[in-house]
């Protein structure tokens, strides 16, 4: 895999081995990035369910302030840190081996959350009411969801527009948080 823009352009990062981890394709991270550019500048980011890291790293390299990774996976986390290793990454990021449901404990609130789960884990209802409960969204927040065709967010969310791009076999959700 490779960063597609900004400040790492071109570079490689790795995968994790393994079953358990679905990278995104660079096309897609490519086709997304287009629709969040003007989100990334000095943005604090939320990556839940991170794997490689690949798609917080993209925002880092894009402009984005901070990114904070969260995957409850070994082996993705191993990768992660390798990552940002290999990129000399030392500053602006957290990173939590821990299930998504964490993020009940965050304080601090978020521009950008990037969800990229395992395609069958039905999981947005209940991260996307923690946002919500837990005011972890500043004004105007965006929150990218891929999945497949069988999970894609097919209702509008109170408070947000949704619109759906479609990608091969991935569906990416973008809800704009209205101010």
């Amino acid at each position: 895999m490779r960063i597609v823009a900004g400040k790492y352009k071109s570079r490689i990062i790795k995968a994790p081995n393994g079953n358990n981890t679905r990278p995104s394709m660079d096309k897609t991270r490519e086709a997304i990035f287009n629709v969040i550019n003007f989100y990334l500048p000095n943005a604090n980011v939320l990556d839940i369910f991170s794997g490689s890291g690949a798609l917080g790293i993209e925002a880092l390299s894009r402009g984005a302030k901070k990114v904070t990774f969260v995957d409850n996976n070994f082996k993705a986390v191993l990768t992660l840190k390798e990552n940002l290793k290999s990129l000399n990454i030392f500053e602006n990021v957290q990173i939590y081996q821990n299930d998504y449901k964490i993020i009940n404990d965050f304080k601090e609130k978020f521009d950008l959350v990037l969800l990229d789960p395992p395609y069958a884990l039905d999981c947005f209802e209940d991260i996307f009411n923690i946002l919500i409960n837990k005011n972890l969204l500043n004004e105007n927040a965006l929150i990218v969801y891929e999945s497949d065709k069988n999970h894609y967010l097919k209702e509008n969310y109170e408070g947000f527009d949704l619109k759906i791009k479609n990608y091969g076999l991935a569906y990416v959700s973008f809800l704009y948080k209205k101010s």
